[in-house]
């Protein structure tokens, strides 16, 4: 059997861990737009016929049949994060790969990466999905949760059968892991700018949802804090200001512009908030989360509540209700402490595990009840263990 390949990449709110299984499902399902599909030579390609997925050894789709230049193709396609892949991996070596038509490849390739040749020498036509995607690849792995909670049953058996603190020592473990790829994030991009600025661009970001992060991004870089408080520039004019927005299937309340009311809000009420966190983040101590705690339930209740209510109490005073619900605690998991930690330099960890979990496919919620480790008779469920649980699903490509 083949080995199934991980590749951390730049998610919907930091770094995540994807696995090539993934890829392999979206040239299954096709699931990306083809009307100006070009290899990376400038080609028009058309797909005929994605071919037979081989979950064995060899090419990733057997008897595929497609068109480069007009220029009808049949054989085998070969399915990767990068083209270097396809050398690193000995394919251009290996007789097995001398089918091969077509080298589908996730990221651009840099200038220094061979180009894709099989063992004869024939050069490979390279497709580049990225660009194409209906979607970022986070939300792709977010429907494949989706599409699998009638089999979360068969994947939560090996967990059932180990003794619930190994389940919670491993999800712990795996929410750990999550966090340091937040740091590292969260580091990368205090390099942009002031910390006040990041955590700026940070909240548009997480209030942008799944589908328009990346114009709330943009709209982050090109007006800093102190212009969203300029009456003359109104929410409407700022959404008009960017482009790529999309608006279809969003519920009312979900709305970008709506969004941008709330955040303007947000400022209105408190110019300066980046600064007011920072400031009543650097008054909190060291708070190091032990292992043994977390297994044994001993005063995690009641930090779980401190946690909670310390953070509620400051988004009541800088956000004034502005945002609520699982946005908020999205915002706190997902941006506040990550950055809070690198800012400070401070072990933030046990704050940010035992917080309120954000906004969740529901694969997740039923993963963890099918484990037993979420349920009426236990306690509230931290966040970290939801990290957790999504480390796993997106490392084993669910």
């Amino acid at each position: 059997m083949k080995t199934n390949a991980v590749a951390e990449i730049q998610g919907l709110y930091g770094p995540v861990t994807i696995s090539e299984l993934l890829l392999q499902k979206i040239w299954l399902r096709q699931d990306f737009s083809d009307a100006r599909l070009r290899t990376v030579d400038g080609q028009r390609l058309r797909v005929r016929r994605v071919g037979d997925w081989n979950r064995l050894e060899g090419p990733d789709f057997l008897g595929a049949e497609v068109e480069v230049g007009g220029e009808r193709l049949c054989g085998d396609v070969e399915v990767h994060f990068y083209q270097r892949d396809w050398h690193a991996h000995g394919h251009h070596r290996n007789p097995a790969f001398g089918r091969v038509i077509l080298h589908v490849v996730l990221f651009p390739p840099g200038h220094s990466e061979p180009q894709a040749r099989r063992s004869d020498g024939t050069r490979l036509p390279t497709i580049v999905l990225l660009a194409h995607l209906h979607d970022d690849i986070e939300a792709h792995a977010s429907r494949e949760w989706e599409r699998g909670v009638r089999d979360l049953f068969d994947r939560a058996a090996p967990w059932l059968a180990q003794q619930p603190s190994i389940r919670s020592r491993r999800l712990i473990d795996l929410g750990h892991r999550r966090w340091r790829q937040k740091l590292r994030y969260a580091e990368t991009r205090l390099h942009e700018g002031s910390a006040s600025e990041v955590l700026h661009r940070a909240c548009l970001e997480v209030m942008g949802y799944r589908r328009n992060r990346g114009p709330m991004s943009n709209l982050g870089y090109r007006f800093p804090l102190e212009t969203f408080v300029d009456p003359r520039l109104s929410p409407e004019k700022l959404h008009k200001n960017v482009t790529g927005w999309r608006h279809s299937g969003i519920r009312p309340a979900n709305h970008p512009v709506t969004r941008l009311r709330q955040y303007r809000e947000v400022v209105r009420r408190s110019p300066r908030w980046p600064d007011a966190l920072l400031r009543d983040a650097a008054a909190l101590p060291q708070d190091r989360l032990q292992l043994d705690e977390v297994l044994s339930g001993d005063g995690v209740s009641g930090r779980i509540r401190w946690v909670r209510a310390w953070s509620k109490a400051v988004d009541a005073e800088l956000f004034g209700g502005c945002i609520g619900g699982p946005r908020r605690h999205t915002l706190w998991c997902d941006a506040f402490w990550p950055l809070l930690a690198v800012v400070h330099r401070r072990d933030f960890f046990g704050r940010w595990f035992l917080g309120v979990p954000g906004d969740y496919p529901d694969a997740l919620r039923h993963f963890l009840r099918q484990t037993q480790m979420l349920g009426p008779r236990r306690p509230p469920c931290p966040n970290g263990y939801f990290q957790g649980a999504l480390q796993h699903f997106l490392e084993e490509g669910y």
